[in-house]
C-alpha cells in the first residue's frame, strides 16, 4: 500500500497539487478548488483484503471539489482536515457510495481514472454540473437545491436555482424550529432565537439572486475569491 501512495503522492505533485500533511490542494481553472485528503480512517469491509480482527481500518480518500469564490473559514482550508461535502472515491467516480474495499484499491483507482476526471473539471460550471446529482437529490423528485452550491449559481448567473437554495434552506430550518415547540418550548425558543439572529443573512443572500443586484453579488463573489486566496497562499498552495 505504500508504495501505491507513494505513486499517487508523486501523480498529485506532478500535476500541480501541493502537499500538505496528508492533503494535495490546487486551484485551477476560473477558481476551482481541489482537494483529496488521504489520512481519514475508516472500518473496512468484511469481504475486503487483508481484513481481520486485528485489521479493521485504513485510510479512506475523501475529495472535495469547492469554489474559490465561497467563503469559507479557516477551518474549511485546513492542512489535514476540512469540513463540508466530500465525495469518497465510489462517489466521485460512480456517482454512488460502496463498501470501503480497502485503501490500495482506492488509491489505484484514483491513479487510474479520479486524477484525469479532476483534471477535466476546471470550470464553476462543471462543478456544478458534477456536484448537483449528489447534493440535490435524484432526477425522479422535485430538486433541493443545496446552498453548498449557492455562490457557484451566482457566479454562472443562475439565478432561479441560488434563490432556491435559500429559500429552501430558510424555509426547512423555520420549519424544523417549529416542530420543537410542542416537545420542548424552552429549546424552540433558544432555536428561534438562533434562527432570527440568521434571518438577516437569508434576506441579504436571497436579495443578490435578482439580476438587478447583480453588481453587489459580484462583489461579494470576488471578495470570498481574495479572503480564499490569501489562505491559500499562506498554505503555500499553488494557484492557478
Amino acid at each position: 500500500m505504500r508504495m501505491r501512495e507513494q505513486a499517487l503522492s508523486n501523480a498529485c505533485k506532478n500535476r500541480g497539487f501541493t502537499q500538505c500533511g496528508k492533503s494535495y490542494m490546487r486551484v485551477v481553472g476560473d477558481g476551482v478548488f481541489q482537494h483529496i485528503l488521504l489520512g481519514f480512517k475508516e472500518r473496512l469491509h468484511t469481504s475486503a483484503p487483508g481484513y481481520s480482527q486485528f485489521h479493521r481500518f485504513e485510510p479512506r480518500i475523501l475529495i472535495y471539489l469547492k469554489s474559490m469564490y465561497t467563503r469559507y473559514d479557516d477551518l474549511y482550508i485546513s492542512i489535514d482536515h476540512t469540513t463540508g461535502f466530500s465525495l469518497t472515491v465510489p462517489q466521485f467516480l460512480d456517482k454512488q457510495d460502496a463498501a470501503f474495499m480497502g485503501a490500495a484499491a482506492e488509491m489505484e483507482r484514483m491513479l487510474n481514472e479520479g486524477l484525469d476526471i479532476l483534471d477535466r473539471i476546471t470550470s464553476q460550471h462543471q462543478i456544478i454540473e458534477y456536484l448537483e446529482p449528489l447534493v440535490n437529490g435524484e432526477k425522479d423528485v422535485v430538486p433541493r437545491y443545496s446552498t453548498q452550491l449557492y455562490d457557484m449559481y451566482l457566479y454562472c448567473e443562475e439565478f432561479y436555482k441560488a434563490r432556491m437554495a435559500i429559500q429552501t434552506e430558510f424555509a426547512e430550518n423555520y420549519f424544523s424550529n417549529m416542530s420543537t415547540s410542542k416537545r420542548d418550548p424552552g429549546q424552540f425558543t433558544e432555536k428561534m432565537n438562533r434562527f432570527l439572529d440568521r434571518a438577516e443573512s437569508y434576506y441579504e443572500r436571497d436579495r443578490l439572486t435578482f439580476p438587478v443586484h447583480y453588481e453587489a453579488a459580484k462583489a461579494r463573489l470576488q471578495n470570498n475569491y481574495e479572503v480564499n486566496s490569501c489562505r491559500l497562499k499562506e498554505l503555500g498552495i499553488q494557484q492557478g
